[in-house]
């Protein structure tokens, strides 16, 4: 499994030396935010099909791109779409009237980390038209992505526990581009994911449970209907 996730970082990178002209063109940061309706197949350890219907909308944040182009004038975008780490600390404590003791009743530490990288191919449209402030561009992009997620209880009758997401999506991206000036340009755009494929690791530390029993994983795809819209502001190299 290892070797998967691997391989789904290094895949969007195989092609990278395949084009002998590149050139880094533009700088950008996108603005995000995302809608999902996301129907999907599991399939668990015992194989057992399990139908899933997943509903979310999130955002703002942003993300910084870089854009390099080609010899036959399209493009390829390289773009951090999401890093994060954070550290969440919840806890309840009771105190005894009698005593005036105060324990714990619930509480953990959690802590989450998530990174997506995006790497595109933008194939100019209409690139014979004379166009001299809009340009229109279709993309096709494959972003990799790991989430992780570790909850550390501070009472004795919960476990540890660990959960890892590994998984690819695939996006188709129409957008439109306008120059505002010789330096300043603003890019539109609309993502539509297309596919993903997801692996979904927990392991519950819990200690009456055999070891090679406290992992259970679920490998999912699904094409679920996710549309982003994004507005970027760039700079030309």
């Amino acid at each position: 499994m290892k070797t998967l996730y691997l391989f789904l970082f290094i895949l969007p990178f195989l092609s990278w030396g395949q084009e002998s002209s590149k050139k880094l063109s533009e700088i950008k940061l996108y603005t995000n935010y995302n809608a999902f309706s996301s129907p999907s197949i599991e399939i668990d350890t015992n194989g057992v099909l399990i139908n899933k219907t997943y509903k979310n909308s999130n955002g703002l944040w942003f993300s910084p791109a870089l854009t390099f182009s080609l010899k036959n004038k399209d493009f390829i975008e390289i773009e951090l779409s999401r890093l994060n780490f954070s550290k969440n600390k919840i806890k309840n404590t009771v105190t005894n009237d009698t005593t005036g003791n105060t324990y714990s009743v619930y509480g953990n530490t959690e802590l989450d980390f998530s990174l997506h990288i995006r790497t595109e191919y933008q194939l100019v449209l209409f690139k014979n038209k004379d166009w001299q402030k809009l340009s229109a561009i279709a993309g096709l992009s494959l972003t990799p992505y790991v989430n992780r997620t570790i909850i550390q209880p501070v009472v004795s009758n919960s476990f540890r526990q660990s959960q890892t997401n590994v998984g690819a999506s695939i996006s188709l991206i129409p957008r439109l581009k306008y120059k505002l000036n010789e330096k300043w340009f603003i890019d539109l755009n609309t993502p539509v994911i297309i596919g993903t494929f997801d692996n979904h690791s927990k392991r519950t530390e819990n200690p009456t449970t055999p070891i090679n029993q406290r992992r259970k994983t679920t490998a999912t795809f699904s094409s679920p209907f996710e549309l982003g819209f994004r507005l970027g502001i760039g700079i030309f190299i």
